[in-house]
């Protein structure tokens, strides 16, 4: 049968694990956090640097890198829309041609491109 608890027996036990959670957040947390969750001061000179960037600076490499993926994007678009067209002259389809300038016209109207892609 279990005795009385005292206050001291459950002050012992709340800094028992007290210091388990710390011990184990101690182990667990990343370097570059501390126990509360808070960047270290090495990161905030690092952070504060980096905000005091040039602000035309970071547009310019903001609108390259945009159009840099509209132009991607573009080029992967064209590149799977002419490949009905590749598809025919590699198999030497009569109609080649034909196939090709309505895969070029799925760029418009979709279900164009998926009817030369069966076509050819």
């Amino acid at each position: 049968m279990l005795g009385a608890v005292s206050v001291r027996d459950v002050k012992r036990l709340l800094l028992l694990i007290d210091r388990s959670c710390t011990m184990i957040r101690s182990i667990t947390a990343p370097p570059d956090i501390d126990l509360h969750g808070r960047l270290c001061a090495r990161h905030d000179d690092e952070l504060r640097r980096l905000s005091m960037a040039n602000p035309l600076t970071l547009k310019i490499v903001s609108l390259g890198l945009i159009l840099t993926c509209i132009v991607v994007i573009i080029l992967f678009i064209v590149f799977v829309h002419t490949m009905p067209g590749k598809i025919a002259r590699k198999r030497n389809n009569p109609q080649a041609e034909a196939i090709e300038i309505l895969s070029l016209l799925g760029l418009l109207i979709f279900p164009l491109w998926m009817a030369a892609l069966v076509w050819a």
